[in-house]
């Protein structure tokens, strides 16, 4: 609190909207806006004075102790965030850690043509090597077809 005594005034106790702003650090615009609710216990030159406890519970209210920044703040670094998720985004596709959504759609469809084209060919090779064998073979080679089907999909691009 500051005691001033102006020329004609007597001595007035309190903070002006000015002090509110440096201290807080934020505009005399946006203290002014938050303090309506205060009405002033004098003036100082042409600025209102406000008593001390009621500026502090006001700003409290808007700007906790304890809690980090303001509104308006916290905006700010959300906005931060966001703008180095797309930095990183754009780093990422540079680099060819990211592919562009068509071309995987395309190169899926791609792959899944082939396996559909790979599985049709396996079972008309495999249906007459099973004919006349017993349940336990018949298994058996169709696991080992399966395994050569997952083997040459393997060594393709798509893997």
């Amino acid at each position: 609190m500051k005691k001033h005594k102006a020329s004609n005034q007597t001595t007035v106790e309190g903070v002006t909207l000015t002090e509110v702003a440096q201290v807080w650090g934020k505009s005399r615009d946006t203290v002014r806006n938050q303090m309506v609710s205060v009405t002033p216990i004098g003036k100082r030159g042409l600025e209102h004075v406000y008593s001390l406890p009621a500026v502090r519970a006001v700003m409290e209210k808007v700007q906790p102790r304890g809690e980090k920044g303001s509104e308006k703040e916290a905006l700010e670094k959300k906005k931060l965030d966001l703008q180095c998720q797309r930095l990183q985004i754009d780093i990422d596709e540079r680099e060819g850690r990211l592919l562009p959504v068509d071309e995987v759609r395309r190169h899926f469809s791609t792959y899944t043509s082939a396996v559909r084209t790979l599985l049709l060919k396996r079972s008309g090779e495999l249906a007459p090597l099973l004919q006349g064998l017993s349940v336990a073979r018949m298994e058996k080679k169709i696991n080992e077809s399966g395994d050569e089907v997952l083997a040459l999909l393997r060594e393709t691009k798509y893997e």
